[in-house]
C-alpha cells in the first residue's frame, strides 16, 4: 500500500485524467469555448442551485471580481445567462445571475456528455482507488 503522499498524488492525477476526459466530452457537446472550468462550474451551479450573486460565483471559480465580471459578460454575450439588477429587496444595487433557457439546455447537454464519459473513466478511477487502498 502506498504512503499517504503517494496516495494524494495518485488521486490528483486520476482526477486530472477524469477532468481531461470530461473536458473533451463537453467540448464535443457544445464546443471548446465552454470547456474551461469556470464556465462549466458557473453553468452547472446556476442550473443546480438557481439564481446567484456574482460573489458566490467568484468564490466557486476562484476568480477575482474583475475576472468574474468578464466571465459573466462572456456567458451573457453567448446568451447563456442574464444578469438582473435591482431585484433584491433590501439592496437595489445587487445583481442576480440566472441561466437563460439556452444556458440550461447547454448545461444539461454538457452534463449528459460528462455522464457518458464517466462510464469510460470508471475503470481508470477504480484502478487508482484500488491502488491507493481507499
Amino acid at each position: 500500500m502506498p504512503g499517504k503522499y503517494e496516495a494524494a498524488q495518485r488521486s490528483i492525477l486520476a482526477l486530472a485524467q477524469f477532468g481531461e476526459a470530461a473536458g473533451r466530452a463537453i467540448a464535443g457537446a457544445v464546443g471548446p469555448e465552454l470547456r474551461g472550468n469556470a464556465e462549466v462550474i458557473t453553468l452547472f451551479y446556476l442550473d443546480l442551485e438557481g439564481p446567484a450573486r456574482p460573489g458566490t460565483l467568484q468564490e466557486l471559480t476562484g476568480y477575482t471580481s474583475g475576472g468574474t465580471s468578464r466571465l459573466l459578460e462572456r456567458l451573457e454575450d453567448a446568451g447563456l445567462l442574464e444578469r438582473q439588477f435591482g431585484v433584491v429587496k433590501d439592496d437595489r444595487r445587487a445583481v442576480i445571475v440566472q441561466l437563460t433557457r439556452k444556458g440550461r439546455d447547454v448545461s444539461r447537454r454538457m452534463a449528459a456528455e460528462v455522464a457518458r464519459s464517466i462510464d469510460e473513466q470508471r475503470v481508470v478511477l477504480k484502478a487508482v482507488v484500488d491502488q491507493i487502498g481507499l
